[in-house]
């Protein structure tokens, strides 16, 4: 067996002879090999805290109307939700009047009722 005490071998790989026949082998550079693939999902967290029950107000328009005046006295400016007498959701444009009223806005008479939350 040749005697050497240390030979760099190229691209960072380093040969050393330790004596009585061992040798150590330390790469410590090379090319990058591509990413692999991601690995599996995680476990799920642990459940978060319960949430606050925000209060509910629905206002019913029995008759068709092109705007709704709503005082809900919810102290807050809620999300509204609008469902027409046939079940559809219409979109109509919602002013704040205050933290306990609004007015909703539609395109043309509407009945129906408002969920606010």
């Amino acid at each position: 067996m040749p005697h050497f005490s240390k030979i760099l071998w190229g691209d960072g790989l380093d040969v050393t002879e330790e004596g009585n026949g061992v040798i150590r082998v330390d790469g410590s550079g090379g090319a990058t090999g591509e990413t692999g693939p991601p690995g599996a999902a995680g476990p799920a967290g642990p459940a978060g805290p319960p949430g606050v029950d925000a209060p509910t107000y629905v206002f019913s328009q029995p008759t068709p109307a092109a705007s709704w005046t709503i005082t809900h006295s919810l102290g807050q400016y809620p999300s509204v939700s609008v469902v027409d007498t046939g079940g559809s959701v219409v979109l109509p444009d919602v002013h704040y009047d205050s933290a306990d009223a609004l007015t909703v806005t539609f395109d043309s008479p509407t009945s129906g009722k408002a969920y606010l939350n």
